[in-house]
């Protein structure tokens, strides 16, 4: 698929399916409600919100807030949303997809249908100067009685502060949920924001009590952008991309390769992935791999693949690097963390975030969290969405190394964990690409293993010995 060129110097990148990446057992770690002392997560569904109005040009607002609020709940490691394609097709089998409210005894069987335990529907209307007024109700998918309802006042304008507002209620009602409990209102005491303040003191502590030194014996990174494809549309900011992220490594102390249009050959990316690295990497180092440039999907929607197109590819998707065949080598690699990175819009990534890290003030959590594996995935949209550039830079591309620069660092403790990454990215990337430009791009990360992969603000040299 190519990328379409829009005015004012935005273009689209349309890229492969990520549907193989399930075979890397990054299992649904979902649970329909975590018991006490767990560390599993509850399943929420979120429906659309209706637009009451009726005004095709309001609908868009609906669609955006359901977005943020899926990438704000996520976010917080204790709670997965339901796919809602797939509650989609189970109201549609019910033929409950046009019903605006439910009832208790519709609720509760929509819980035992899909395993969820809770369920936010709500509805957007929209006033005179383009106030909007956000109605959204949480209801116990056990019980079907609601358990919270919220009404947040804004404008067109403010919806990202609206958003955050309703993300915060939803949120006290039910992160105790997730810790066992039953969702109950925030408690009197310290703000949200003062509690997170709370947290940060308990992980500065904890790193502050490491040695960075020992964290990893080598780190190592494959840099991939192409342009200049000569049977596919070309592209504009691949290599300029892969160039700004290599410089990047480079400075906290990556050995890099880089692979620019014609070097990035299918024979040559295979050399260096499956065996180079193969060979090079030891058991206490780190592994980061970023691509930029083409993709397609080839096969049908139940078992679609998403395929990484080198320099030499023809539109044949098979003539690209499947995902299935990146997987295996991730997986071979002795290297405790691996983290695959790209400026690219995936289908298919059809598992769920993995249940909740360590938490911050846990005892020698920096060293816990680096001694542990993991592979991490991260890619910049979701099925049918695409991955827009800006004066010649993908936007992802931008936040992700604003992000390694020390906006990462969610709570300011002087580390840039993976999952920080992924928060601050997804974030960032889908406000302002609504903001900017009225469209959807929803980065997704993935998961397998209990580790973190970690940069430090200000360099990494010294996380190297």
């Amino acid at each position: 698929m190519a990328r379409l060129n829009r005015g004012r110097g935005v273009a689209l990148r349309a890229l492969p399916a990520l549907a193989a990446l399930t075979a890397m057992a990054w299992a649904d770690v979902a649970i329909a409600q975590a018991p006490p002392g767990s560390t599993g997560r509850i399943r929420v569904a979120l429906r659309d919100f209706d637009n009451v109005m009726g005004r095709p040009e309001h609908a868009k607002f609906g669609r955006a807030l359901v977005e943020m609020l899926t990438t704000d709940l996520e976010s917080t490691g204790r709670l997965q949303l339901f796919e809602r394609e797939r509650l989609d097709r189970v109201l549609a089998e019910q033929k409950l997809q046009h019903t605006e409210h439910f009832d208790k005894s519709t609720v509760v069987e929509l819980g035992k249908l899909t395993g969820i335990a809770y369920l936010i529907s709500g509805s957007i209307t929209a006033g005179g100067k383009d106030k909007l007024r956000i109605d959204a109700r949480l209801t116990d998918a056990t019980t079907g009685e609601v358990v919270l309802t919220a009404r947040v006042m804004s404008t067109t304008d403010g919806l990202f502060e609206a958003e955050e507002e309703l993300a915060e209620r939803l949120k006290a009602r039910l992160m105790p949920a997730a810790r066992g409990g039953a969702p109950t209102p925030p408690p009197r005491g310290p703000t949200v924001a003062a509690r997170s303040v709370d947290r940060g003191v308990l992980r500065r502590a904890a790193a502050r009590s490491a040695d960075p030194g020992k964290i990893y014996a080598r780190s190592h990174a494959v840099v991939i952008g192409i342009d200049a494809y000569p049977r596919l549309t070309p592209l504009k900011a691949g290599v300029a991309d892969a160039r700004a992220v290599a410089g990047v490594l480079r400075g906290r102390g990556f050995e890099v390769t880089t692979l620019l249009d014609g070097q990035a050959t299918l024979r040559r990316i295979r050399q260096v992935l499956s065996h180079d690295l193969y060979e090079a990497v030891g058991p206490q180092d780190r592994v980061l791999v970023f691509f930029a440039g083409h993709g397609q999907t080839h096969g049908p929607p139940d078992r679609e693949m998403g395929y990484l197109m080198p320099f030499d590819a023809d539109p044949i998707a098979t003539s690209g690097i499947s995902m299935s065949e990146l997987q295996k080598w991730f997986a071979l690699y002795q290297a405790k963390h691996v983290m695959f990175v790209a400026d690219a819009c995936y289908s298919g990534l059809a598992v769920a975030e993995r249940a909740a890290g360590l938490a911050p003030g846990t005892r020698d959590y920096l060293a816990r969290i680096t001694s542990k594996p993991v592979r991490v995935a991260l890619v910049a949209g979701q099925r049918d969405q695409k991955a827009l550039e800006e004066g010649g830079q993908g936007v992802f591309t931008r936040f992700f190394l604003d992000a390694l620069a020390g906006a990462g660092d969610v709570d300011r403790d002087g580390l840039i964990t993976s999952d920080e990454i992924a928060v601050f990215v997804k974030r960032r990337v889908s406000q302002h690409v609504w903001q900017r430009h009225s469209r959807r791009q929803d980065p997704k990360v993935a998961a397998e293993g209990d580790g973190e992969f970690v940069f430090f603000v200000g360099g990494d040299r010294a996380a190297t010995r």
